[in-house]
């Protein structure tokens, strides 16, 4: 039986005879659902689909408001292959700091929390809500085509430094403690020193 496809592009996804559909890609022109993007305080903020919360935004001094627009309206068409890859550095993350914590602490150790129950088979979808997302920062981009951001907040594991997320073009550059690098020089975290302490799946 021949399938036939054919772009849905109100709804901004592939919708097949077989009644599957493929979202647009994240970082291009495809992209088709829009933030709703308002002026708040010296920055911006908008409602996530993607995340189901309200995010607010700030930028580095000389990002056009057109800018923060793309980024919010990448976040909004995020795939699911790429939403799983942060949930499984998240992971990642999460089980480095068990592991600090039971160095740390010894036969003292003991697990009183629901993310000392993360192991390597716990299924990434399942640290959803363990950490979450609602600080957007953009830093000024070297190419306007191409969305990247910095995604942050808190975890359960990671009280004190917190989790970021860095995306770039549809690609994730870095999982793990908040930090203050821009995705137009992410070589420490993804070639150099850094790159230990960085849990995303492809630091590339």
């Amino acid at each position: 039986m021949r399938r036939i496809a054919f772009l849905l592009t109100a709804a901004g996804f592939l919708l097949t005879a077989c009644g599957s559909k493929v979202p647009a890609e994240s970082g291009t022109e495809q992209a088709k659902n829009h933030a709703e993007l308002k002026k708040s305080g010296d920055g911006y903020s908008f409602y996530s689909k993607t995340l189901n919360r309200e995010i607010s935004v700030s930028t580095q001094d000389g990002v056009s408001e057109e800018y923060v627009r793309r980024c919010a309206d990448d976040l909004e068409n995020m795939s699911d292959a790429l939403f799983a890859d942060i949930c499984e550095g998240a992971k990642q993350y999460c089980l480095w700091s068990i592991e600090m914590e039971k160095d740390a602490l010894g036969e003292e150790y003991a697990e009183t929390d629901a993310y000392h129950k993360v192991t390597e088979d716990t299924p990434a979808a399942e640290m959803r809500p363990l950490f979450d997302l609602y600080d957007m920062y953009i830093y000024v981009p070297d190419d306007e085509n191409i969305a990247a951001y910095t995604l942050s907040r808190w975890c359960d594991w990671e009280v004190e430094h917190g989790i970021a997320v860095i995306i770039k073009g549809g690609a994730l550059l870095y999982v793990g403690s908040s930090s203050a690098f821009s995705p137009w020089e992410p070589a420490y975290y993804t070639e150099g020193e850094g790159r230990a302490w960085n849990y995303a799946r492809k630091g590339e």
